[in-house]
């Protein structure tokens, strides 16, 4: 079943004809100073054949499928063209985001890696072969992985984002103190079928956000109804009142 994918490029939201994938359904990471960061070991592999959808030990991953992709690649950031390209969809399952992920597909004489970050709970993504590798027909016959998971929630919860106009974002900080740092991540996203596309997250950066001070932002490859925000996280400089 092909399926025909729009792609948010370029800056104030340019959409582009993304490509193909066939069948149904390295990136902007910061490492995030938390208490509730927890870093996953890898564990034993499946080995012998993979069947989707199986569990990817050493994650809260299910991988759902494998097809292939043609249209921009995401995951270096070039957005350069190519054509049948693995993409793998997968599943978080936790109640947590996943702020990395690193997930090995073998065959016996080849490794496809695939690798995100900031991957919301309950939701699904497709993550493009890190080095652009051909899909394959076969079954795979070895599937593993590791995770980094954050705390629950998408982060600051007291700072509001919404977007406006096509490649507008609006942030607010609904709080009485001074806000520093604040980071906004969003990745490109399909609806229907409610599907994040590509492992690579986008971030733009508030230097500082007064109290109840609000801006508006202009990031690229972000455009309304093809983008969505997925975790914001800030730090806090001072308090006024204090």
């Amino acid at each position: 079943m092909r399926r025909t994918l729009l792609l948010v490029l370029g800056t104030l939201g340019s959409v582009l004809a993304a490509g193909i994938l066939y069948i149904s359904a390295e990136s902007v990471w910061q490492k995030t100073a938390t208490d509730d960061l927890l870093a996953a070991q890898p564990s034993a592999e499946i080995t012998n054949t993979v069947m989707f959808p199986a569990m990817i030990p050493g994650t809260s991953l299910i991988a759902q499928d494998l097809s292939s992709y043609e249209g921009p690649f995401w995951e270096d950031g070039t957005d350069r063209e190519v054509t049948n390209v693995a993409a793998l969809h997968i599943y978080n399952s936790s109640d947590r985001e996943i702020f990395k992920v690193h997930i090995e597909l073998k065959w016996d004489e080849v490794c496809y890696i695939f690798a995100g970050d900031h991957i919301p709970p309950k939701s699904t993504v497709v993550i493009l072969e890190q080095n652009g590798y051909a899909y394959r027909k076969e079954a795979a016959t070895a599937i593993k992985g590791w995770q980094w998971l954050g705390q629950l929630g998408n982060g600051a919860s007291d700072i509001c984002v919404t977007d406006k106009a096509m490649g507008t974002i609006v942030v607010t900080n609904m709080t009485d103190e001074i806000l520093r740092n604040v980071c906004v991540y969003y990745k490109s996203w399909l609806s229907p079928p409610d599907v994040y596309m590509g492992g690579i997250t986008y971030m733009v950066q508030v230097p500082v956000l007064l109290p109840r001070q609000t801006q508006y932002l202009y990031p690229r490859h972000y455009a309304r109804g093809y983008s969505k925000v997925v975790s914001v996280t800030r730090d806090v400089v001072a308090n006024l009142h204090g």
